[in-house]
């Protein structure tokens, strides 16, 4: 009765765990699909690409703690659909009958639509002039923003105001192939009247109150020197911006290589997404999440 109970036992297939769990790895779901579950599967599937999509669409309008909220769904939905299929696989151990869908083509389906097919419309709307990523290389924006800094930019801004740190390609590099990408704070709009006086910034005969402003060098170098402490009156033209970097002192913008076509602007700073200290080999967790302006 043992051998004939055995026998009976083993008619079925197999579902092993490890399979559960790799398939589930590769898309949230597979593993349901594996062991018989066509619905909940495609629940699982649907849910993390769902919070997944949610992350880019919403990246820039969201505070940081909600879209860490859907972050952690995703991890959440993940983590139930391994042990879900786990169990499950267990469970059915050699008593399963497979279905019409327990082949690869349809595995291969179901991650195209689900997993790639996310990625494709999370990476396209990227590409559609919304979201795009940038790194902070330089100090010229401290303390505004510092080496190491991630952000995030606003490719959707279609008006820039004074005060707004855009990126866009360095005015130099017009005719290279690959041009620089460069961040600054937009100073001077077009048509404004722009001076310094002894590293004071006057806009439209305006002294310009800058609490953003970082001087680290406490020399004034005179109009004959440089023009970087004193420049003379200039007035931006039509379609052009005047950009500086926060750290004054140590900046390399529009008061030695001139203005910004608005065409070549990529963005406005948005949000810092991360931020990593190199010397130090730490995150700097205070920062991320916070609103650049």
């Amino acid at each position: 009765m043992d051998f004939e109970f055995e026998v009976k036992k083993r008619t079925g297939q197999t579902r092993k765990p490890w399979t559960a769990v790799v398939l589930t790895l590769l898309m949230p779901g597979l593993g349901q699909v594996y062991n018989g579950q066509l619905q909940k599967g495609c629940l699982f599937a649907l849910f993390s690409t769902a919070f997944g999509l949610a992350i880019t669409i919403f990246s820039l309008k969201l505070p940081f703690i909600v879209l860490g909220l859907f972050f952690l769904l995703t991890i959440l939905i993940l983590v139930l659909a391994i042990v879900d299929g786990v169990k499950t696989a267990r469970k059915l151990k050699y008593n399963f009958q497979p279905k019409r869908y327990n082949r690869p083509v349809v595995y291969i389906a179901i991650y195209l639509i689900f997993g790639l097919g996310g990625d494709l419309a999370g990476s396209a709307y990227i590409k559609q002039a919304h979201v795009r990523a940038y790194k902070i290389p330089s100090g010229s924006m401290m303390n505004t923003l510092i080496v190491g800094d991630h952000i995030l930019i606003d490719k959707t801004a279609d008006r820039i105001t004074r005060g707004d740190i855009v990126v866009f390609e360095f005015p130099p590099d017009a005719d290279k192939a690959n041009p620089r990408d460069f961040i600054k704070r937009v100073i001077g709009m077009p048509g404004d009247k722009i001076e310094i006086r002894d590293k004071q910034l006057l806009v439209n005969d305006q002294l310009l109150v800058e609490d953003y402003v970082e001087h680290q060098d406490a020399q004034t170098i005179p109009a004959d020197a440089s023009p970087r402490d004193n420049l003379a009156p200039l007035k931006v033209p039509a379609g052009m911006y005047f950009t500086m970097g926060d750290n004054r002192d140590y900046s390399f913008d529009s008061r030695f290589w001139g203005f910004v076509a608005e065409e070549k602007i990529s963005g406005r700073a948005a949000k810092i997404y991360w931020s990593w200290d190199s010397k130090n080999t730490e995150v700097r967790w205070q920062r991320i999440g916070q609103t650049i302006d």
